[in-house]
């Protein structure tokens, strides 16, 4: 859409543009968000090895329950099995529901066989990603990432998540691009402390300041658009599936029927079959980007 649509009518004497189709073949062929080294990229984006010395006390604790061993024999997880609901919260045993979620998404660094594995160093294909990226992105003063996701989030919204590292938004680079009463219809903004969010470790958008020369602005985004919800029950199903998925991938299925069933439930996670959640998608991509394009040519005549 992005190539049909706007690529040719862009002004390449002042404006370029980068599309990265993905840097995890591997996931797309299999439908997993790891590597075949069960890498989650997005948890592995850094210039430094610090990020991978990352502790992450809360998934330490709860690993145990996080990562179940042996073939997959029912498509209902043991530990969800054991949940209970008490009001307005989920609960298994004295750990909460919000407690396991944030615990997962932040990434961790010390489980290779866990979920949202962030490496041991930096992958391959994000080195030279960011290598490739430091490099194109060098002549231009201004940089803005959209980096496309989905699950997090309402369902068939689009949310708008800035990076939270120091210098991934330029805020004066943001307000000539994004005005979020005008586009409200279009997307929520969401930072990280939204309640539901959360912040993440190795993400791209956090890296970009340290690809960029002082005298270079950036607004490093993340698009995601929202699939099954972010109500109490998505949730729950959310956390399911991505258990039965790992523990699927590493120690196999009791037989076919339950691959199936573990396996599309995952892919609906991320990219459901529903024509409408799709054509959505589409839309309010194409009205982001349009957006952004025309106020990136009224900053270029001014």
């Amino acid at each position: 859409m992005f190539m049909k649509e706007f690529g040719a009518d862009l002004d390449h004497k002042n404006t370029g543009y980068l599309i990265v189709h993905s840097l995890n073949p591997f996931g797309f062929k299999n439908y997993r968000r790891a590597t075949e080294y069960n890498v989650n990229l997005n948890r592995n984006f850094s210039v430094s090895s610090d990020l991978y010395r990352t502790s992450n006390a809360a998934y330490s604790k709860l690993r145990g329950s996080l990562e179940p061993r042996g073939q997959v024999t029912d498509p209902v997880a043991h530990l969800i099995s054991i949940a209970v609901q008490l009001g307005s919260k989920i609960l298994f045993g004295q750990t909460s529901l919000d407690e396991f979620e944030e615990s997962i998404g932040q990434g961790q660094y010390e489980s290779p066989r866990g979920l949202e594995y962030g490496g041991a160093r930096a992958e391959p294909q994000v080195s030279d990603f960011l290598g490739h990226l430091k490099e194109i992105s060098a002549p231009y003063v201004d940089v803005v990432l959209m980096d496309i996701h989905t699950g997090l989030g309402e369902s068939h919204a689009l949310h708008l998540m800035p990076g939270d590292a120091k210098g991934s938004v330029d805020p004066v680079l943001f307000s000539m691009l994004f005005n979020l009463k005008e586009d409200k219809k279009i997307y929520k903004y969401t930072p990280n402390d939204t309640d539901g969010f959360y912040h993440t470790h190795g993400d791209l958008n956090n890296v970009m300041p340290e690809l960029l020369s002082n005298h270079q602005r950036s607004v490093a985004l993340t698009l995601e658009f929202g699939t099954i919800g972010g109500g109490m029950w998505a949730k729950l199903q959310t956390l399911n599936r991505i258990i039965l998925e790992n523990q699927g991938f590493h120690f196999g299925y009791v037989n076919r029927s339950i691959e199936a069933k573990v396996r599309k439930d995952f892919a609906d996670l991320f990219f459901p079959t529903e024509i409408l959640w799709r054509q959505n998608a589409i839309n309010k991509a194409r009205e982001v980007m349009a957006r952004t394009l025309a106020r990136m040519k009224q900053l270029d005549e001014g």
